[in-house]
């Protein structure tokens, strides 16, 4: 397994850490063709991490202990082969307040295999581990 900020890769599989145990949570995905380019501004902590799909599916997965059904995604643009994840996430200090959402982004790409990156992070982020 090899994972980077609140990503994480297995083989077959991604699993992507939301902020909150329980509550709404946001979370948009842009599957394109090439880099979308990391939203900077809109978000506290970005990671990215390669991944290898043997069928060029992707489908979200139910959150923790949930029993949400799976969500298939369109096929990725390149088919079988290597892509790039890019996971953004906001709002991870808002827990227990009445601003309890959390936003999640996720972006994936074709690309060449590539060290995990940490793009931007919270200097508590940062100092944890």
């Amino acid at each position: 397994m090899l994972s980077v900020g609140n990503i994480q890769v297995a083989k077959n599989y991604v699993s992507l850490w939301t902020t909150h145990q329980w509550g709404p949570t946001n979370f948009t995905v842009t599957i394109a063709d090439r880099d979308p380019g990391a939203d900077l501004t809109g978000y506290e902590e970005i990671a990215e991490i390669s991944y290898t799909s043997a069928s060029g599916q992707v489908a979200l997965v139910g959150f923790n202990y949930s029993n949400l059904p799976m969500s298939p995604l369109p096929p990725l643009p390149a088919g079988p082969g290597t892509y790039r994840v890019r996971y953004h996430v906001k709002g991870m200090d808002t827990e227990g307040t009445d601003d309890a959402t959390d936003d999640h982004y996720l972006q994936i790409w074709p690309s060449p295999l590539e060290e995990p990156a940490v793009i931007k992070a919270t200097p508590e982020a940062l100092n944890t581990g």
